[in-house]
């Protein structure tokens, strides 16, 4: 019924089930859709507002008398990932499960190969059902045509690329501000909440000197030194 199967995945009441392929619509519209499988990345950083497809690594092949209820784990939805997907898997349903996720979070959660994210409960019928599901998506094993087709063509923009284009207008204020000579207000952060902001920061830039960190966060110069010193004893950053 699930191939391949595997017990550590085994539940006391569901089964977990790994992701195999992601589908993220273009950044751009110069870009294609991005499909990427995660046994060759292993690992994928869906960004805040990002949302994709999944596609189960597993195949489900489910009897006349079982059907399913999806969801996601709480792995995920505890970091602001929601889940979106069918009210139930039909008896006699053969193919992959298709999830569609959306990052509602403060920051990038990591989807891994090794980690089993969604999760299926089965339930025994009373009796096999009459008619079993013979739906367009009957033997699934790729991303549906209709929602490879919507990714494609859907030319706007997503939250994601809302998120970046605000960042690139702030960019663009600072720059401003610096040209006038205006002071920026600076934020008053404890080493701890720093050390997090710097964290973030690094995860899409490259290394920077303290000043240039301190510059872009709006934080003390002090309070950043501070915090890449607490970072570097803790072994979470190298040279700065």
């Amino acid at each position: 019924m699930i191939s391949p199967f595997n017990e550590e995945s085994l539940q006391p009441a569901s089964y977990d089930l790994f992701i195999g392929e992601v589908m993220l619509p273009p950044r751009t519209s110069a870009e294609p859709v991005r499909y990427i499988n995660l046994k060759e990345v292993k690992s994928l950083p869906l960004q805040t507002a990002e949302f994709a497809h999944v596609k189960t690594r597993e195949v489900l092949k489910l009897p006349s008398n079982i059907c399913g209820h999806i969801g996601i784990k709480s792995s995920l939805t505890r970091k602001g990932v929601i889940g979106f997907f069918g009210i139930q898997v039909d008896p006699g349903y053969e193919g992959s499960i298709f999830v569609s996720l959306l990052n509602v979070g403060p920051r990038p959660v990591e989807l891994k190969q090794d980690e089993t994210y969604i999760t299926i409960e089965f339930e025994k019928l009373g009796k096999p059902a009459k008619r079993e599901y013979i739906g367009p998506y009957q033997k699934q094993y790729a991303f549906p045509e209709p929602i490879r087709k919507y990714m494609e063509e859907a030319g706007t923009s997503s939250l994601y690329n809302m998120k970046q284009t605000i960042e690139a207008l702030e960019d663009m204020y600072r720059n401003l501000q610096d040209l006038l000579g205006i002071e920026r207000e600076i934020r008053v952060v404890s080493v701890e909440e720093a050390e997090n902001l710097i964290m973030e920061y690094l995860k899409d830039h490259k290394v920077m000197y303290p000043s240039d960190i301190a510059d872009e966060l709006g934080i003390d110069l002090k309070i950043v030194i501070q915090a890449i010193e607490s970072l570097k004893k803790k072994g979470r950053v190298s040279e700065i």
